[in-house]
């Protein structure tokens, strides 16, 4: 027994990640860690078969990340997602294993910060799809991809007891504000879709209207092979079935 693949994006705080893998207490197939510009280093658990670290050049946001591990585990039956401020609470892994599973989608319902961990089955993927790119950098797509379940009557189970979550976001005063400033962009494109139940994906144009977006960050990186990859990543699509 094993959890096939979790998947954890990563910012600025390796400091968490590495309490945060200190607590993995069962087996784990793949653990995939999508360093948006966190500086990881060499990581180890005994109960981890496969790490795997994509460096990014640029923060491509929490929801891209997320989208860019299942990509790259393609095979796994689910997928958990989970930030790096959290922790595991002892057995907890073990219980998400044996409640987790195609057809479900499980969070922390009864939890204070019930996304900070996600368990994703492949038919849910396949039905619902990918998350929503265009919430940038973060918050805003867990909840339009509940939202999204919920329409699909997709079958939900409580992990709350399972995990510890920090909200390490307001803890940090640089990524306080940079917090409050992604919230009001999100909710604004909330706003505007709020009458649609599909996924709008990633828009180019609301990329480059982001205030944080540099004219020319891809000049400034010579692994031109890693940028195409990204890009073709970012630009590929999957036929998931239309909504009725």
């Amino acid at each position: 027994m094993a959890i096939p693949t979790i998947i954890v994006p990563v910012l600025s705080k390796y400091d968490y990640l590495e309490k945060m893998i200190s607590t993995i207490d069962y087996n784990i197939n793949q653990l995939i860690i999508i360093d948006n510009g966190s500086n990881c280093k060499k990581i180890t658990n005994k109960y981890i078969n496969k790490i795997s670290i994509v460096k990014l050049p640029y923060n491509l946001g929490i929801a891209t990340s997320y989208n860019l591990g299942i990509k790259l585990s393609p095979m796994s039956k689910y997928w958990v997602f989970a930030q790096d401020d959290m922790e595991w609470k002892p057995g907890g892994l073990e219980q998400i294993d044996r409640m987790s599973g195609p057809n479900k989608f499980l969070y922390g319902l009864t939890h204070s910060r019930p996304f900070s961990c996600r368990s994703i089955g492949e038919n849910v993927i396949s039905k619902v799809g990918l998350l929503d790119e265009s919430y940038y950098p973060a918050p805003g797509d867990e909840f339009n991809f509940h939202r999204r379940c919920l329409y699909h009557e997709i079958e939900e189970g409580d992990i709350s007891k399972f995990y510890k979550a920090h909200n390490s976001l307001t803890m940090i005063e640089m990524l306080k504000n940079k917090t409050i400033d992604s919230f009001i962009w999100n909710k604004n494109y909330q706003r505007s879709i709020s009458s649609k139940l599909e996924n709008e994906g990633w828009s180019l144009k609301r990329r480059r209207e982001h205030p944080e977006f540099p004219e020319n960050v891809f000049n400034e990186f010579k692994n031109i092979s890693l940028i195409n990859t990204i890009l073709v990543l970012k630009q590929e699509r999957h036929d998931y079935p239309k909504y009725n």
